[in-house]
């Protein structure tokens, strides 16, 4: 049993035990202090030293605390590092998509549309009409601006396009006159034309010519 190099020897202690004892001192005196067995001071004392095993208590230590660390960064760092990583491509992408929305929806919005026509889309009407009509959500560009009209026999003449007007005023439609012969039938009404942001914009509408009986 070899003791701590930190720690006193048994003997030392023993020694020391023997100073304080009061003076003078007999020899009866020492064995009666120190007689029969003796137990450890320490446990340090106790424990046999050996510097391989200590070696290798002390590099098996090391070893689990490396694999500590190491399962640490597999099952932790790693998919928390990934996760804000996904977190900020994500969030990146839906701004971008939020902004291309953004974006498509002001182009959108910027663009005219159609408000309502003459004849109405879809109708079926029993007597044929006398002119074409669009309205639009926006004034559209007249020295571009077209109309057209084909139905069972063709083509249909149409006169000048021309901007429409209600009470003597634009009201932000195209008109023009049929000028053609309409037999019944389904007809197809094209258009084309531009709004306040330039883009040139073609759209049709039909409607239905009723048979007379």
């Amino acid at each position: 049993m070899v003791p701590a190099p930190h720690e006193p020897t048994l003997e030392a202690v023993r020694l020391g035990a023997v100073n304080y004892l009061t003076k003078p001192v007999d020899a009866d005196r020492v064995l009666a202090a120190f007689g029969g067995p003796q137990p450890c001071v320490s446990a340090p004392l106790c424990l046999p030293v050996n510097p391989s095993h200590a070696r290798a208590r002390a590099l098996k230590r090391q070893t689990r605390l490396r694999l500590r660390c190491d399962n640490f960064l597999r099952d932790f760092c790693v998919p928390l590092g990934y996760a804000l990583g996904m977190s900020l491509v994500r969030s990146r992408v839906s701004m971008l998509v939020g902004v291309l929305l953004a974006s498509t929806v002001v182009a959108l919005s910027a663009h005219l549309k159609v408000e309502k026509t003459l004849p109405e889309t879809g109708a079926t009407v029993e007597a044929a009409p006398k002119e074409l009509r669009v309205w639009f959500s926006q004034n559209p560009t007249l020295p571009i601006s077209g109309l057209s009209l084909e139905g069972p026999n063709g083509k249909v003449e149409l006169g000048k396009v021309a901007a429409g007007q209600t009470d003597g005023k634009a009201d932000r439609s195209l008109m023009a006159e049929i000028t053609g012969t309409l037999a019944p039938g389904k007809y197809t009404a094209s258009w084309k034309t531009s709004g306040n942001d330039g883009h040139i914009m073609t759209g049709t509408f039909e409607f239905t010519l009723k048979a007379d009986r």
